[in-house]
């Protein structure tokens, strides 16, 4: 992640870049099927990794091109603090589809990929994405205030205290950077991480821990694909501000037209990370395709099976 990326250095990795009208670089990948008539699926996860070999080759055998797309201060595309999600299919996904002469195409998105894909679908409707599918989903403050729903988020800081380095968000950085192992300035190490935090980690860990365990047992190779996904501690910081992720202005499932089996949901039942409520809430309201994980967390919910989530996008 930086605000200078260099577009020979993003070539040099093997990946492929465009940039936005207002100058930013968005670093995306193109993997799977080469044949004329393959499928193209944008993925929504959150930047463009090393995937398990049993995905590539599902790609392969479902016909299907694999466009993934770095998002905003991941991977090796630009930051864009204060973004509106909403707005994410224009500034940032509209030049990659030109770039590669997409018309219609599939789109999907994990945890917090899912308000991308629902942004896609939003913006651009149904005569160019076909299908849309969402995994480990959750949706907005608003829309989950409004229907009495927990939101499952501890109050973030917004852009504007990020970018003020104001002392609740240091203290949010040191309970970032210490729960994820990333580096966290030295005059900050003192601080105190935020009684939300602490409280939200101390109720999660426990489940968070077991379905790790239970992951690491019986999938391993669906593990891997974390690998190498470290987001950095800036990024991650204008990346959960309470504006961008959780405000998301602009953004309502309910202004997505897709329905019935154009739309596939699957969520985990004893999800510690994003409600179980607002898959359920989101596959009743589509009327979706819908498969409910147990046992494995948020983890299961996101990685189980990939292939025949794809499978299921792309029938």
């Amino acid at each position: 992640m930086t605000d200078n990326v260099d577009p020979a250095a993003i070539t040099a990795k093997g990946t492929r870049s465009v940039r936005t009208e207002d100058g930013r670089i968005v670093e995306y990948s193109v993997t799977g099927s080469t044949r004329a008539d393959a499928r193209t699926v944008v993925a929504g996860y959150f930047a463009v990794t090393e995937e398990p070999a049993s995905w590539t080759e599902a790609y392969r055998s479902l016909n299907v091109r694999m466009i993934n797309v770095s998002l905003p201060g991941l991977g090796m595309s630009s930051l864009h603090p204060g973004r509106r999600v909403a707005d994410w299919p224009r500034t940032d996904l509209a030049p990659v589809l030109e770039a590669e002469g997409v018309e219609d195409y599939h789109v999907y998105g994990v945890s917090y990929g899912t308000i991308h894909a629902m942004a896609v679908a939003q913006h651009y409707g149904p005569d160019r994405v076909r299908t849309m599918g969402l995994r480990v989903p959750y949706f907005g403050l608003p829309l989950s205030g409004e229907l009495g729903l927990p939101d499952g988020q501890p109050r973030l800081p917004v852009t504007a205290e990020v970018q003020r380095n104001t002392l609740e968000a240091r203290r949010w950085r040191v309970a970032f950077g210490r729960s994820m192992g990333l580096p966290v300035d030295e005059r900050d190490q003192s601080l105190a991480p935020p009684e939300a935090f602490e409280a939200s980690q101390e109720a999660m860990a426990e489940r968070a821990a077991r379905s790790f365990a239970a992951m690491s047992r019986d999938y391993p190779e669906e593990l891997g694909a974390l690998t190498g996904s470290t987001i950095p501690l800036e990024s991650l910081m204008y990346m959960m501000a309470r504006d961008v992720a959780l405000d998301l202005p602009g953004l309502d499932p309910r202004n997505v037209t897709l329905s019935g089996d154009r739309v596939v949901v699957w969520y985990a039942a004893d999800d510690e990370d994003c409600p179980p409520s607002h898959g359920k809430w989101l596959a009743e309201h589509f009327g979706a395709r819908t498969r409910v994980f147990e046992g494995y967390g948020h983890l299961g919910g996101a990685l189980i099976d990939h292939p025949g989530f794809l499978r299921e996008l792309t029938y």
